[in-house]
């Protein structure tokens, strides 16, 4: 089986036609795993920034990490997800757009 046929597979799958012949669906997705992405690095900073003392709370640092992990790896997960669905609904295209390049690139 060739990165094509699977690629076409994926394509053709239910899920993909609805994101791409629903107009709000791609953005929606889009829109959820900017946020998703934002909660991770914004959990990190929070870490970070209790580490350097800058944004000393009165919990110790144990305890704010032991709060934080589980959104943090709740929000990377709802990322992960998030971003291949969105890959899904333009797999081909990807796959041939990057083809393509490297055509174009090999004819100069």
């Amino acid at each position: 089986m060739s990165i094509e046929t699977t690629l076409q597979q994926i394509y053709d799958l239910p899920l993909s036609n609805l994101i791409r012949e629903n107009v709000n669906a791609f953005p929606v997705i889009e829109s959820l795993h900017v946020l998703a992405v934002a909660l991770v690095f914004g959990t990190i900073l929070i870490v970070d920034l209790r580490l350097l003392g800058v944004a000393a709370h009165r919990p110790g640092v144990r305890r704010l990490i032991a709060e934080l992990l589980p959104f943090t790896w709740a929000a990377f997960a709802q990322t992960v997800l998030l971003l291949t669905i969105a890959y899904y609904a333009v797999a081909c295209l990807l796959f041939y757009r990057k083809e393509m390049l490297r055509f174009l690139r090999r004819r100069r």
